[in-house]
């Protein structure tokens, strides 16, 4: 009952983040609404069990994602100027108030199968197997992140030099804009 009750307060709290994203004018506190539903969507994923998912939600698009955003928006010369009203944002609105309802419909309407204590352990025996298969049964301290850190390092350290370039590409972006 408290686990339903928490997940309702994440999901509450990431809607309305969502919708202070959509209608606020100021570029900047959007930035901030994105993280605050950035932060509810792995809070979301702690209370689904899925705590790896939460630690990557918060370090790729909190600590990273959102901050370049912001260090984009801080960035520019003029933002208020960028701010300006659009004739569309009525019909953007509606046009996602009705994906809203189709997808509250298909939650509604779907027939949700859980798992039992019982079957947990064959799950996670499951999901462990999917990863890597060559994994013996006699291995206890296996994780997503052991593999992060091991086989898959070389695509983990890519993912980082990515990041890295699109804020230098940012920076010198904002820098030959001032030089113009």
């Amino acid at each position: 009952m408290i686990e339903d009750l928490i997940f309702g307060i994440f999901a509450v709290a990431a809607l309305a983040s969502a919708i202070g994203m959509i209608a606020l004018k100021d570029l900047f506190r959007s930035a901030l609404c994105l993280v605050a539903v950035f932060i509810s969507i792995a809070g979301i994923y702690v209370m689904l069990n899925a705590e790896f998912l939460a630690v990557v939600q918060i370090l790729v698009y909190v600590g990273a994602i959102s901050i370049l955003i912001i260090f984009a928006v801080m960035l520019s010369d003029d933002v208020k100027s960028a701010n300006l009203s659009n004739k569309l944002q009525i019909p953007a609105m509606l046009l996602c108030g009705l994906i809203l309802a189709i997808l509250l419909v298909a939650v509604v309407s779907t027939q949700w199968n859980t798992i039992s204590d019982v079957n947990r352990s064959l799950v996670d025996t499951v999901q462990i197997y999917s990863v890597d298969p060559e994994i013996s049964e006699s291995t206890e301290d296996f994780s997503l992140a052991s593999l992060l850190l091991t086989d898959y390092v070389l695509a983990f350290e890519l993912v980082s030099v990515l990041l890295l370039a699109a804020l230098v590409g940012a920076l010198s972006l904002m820098r030959g804009a001032d030089e113009r």
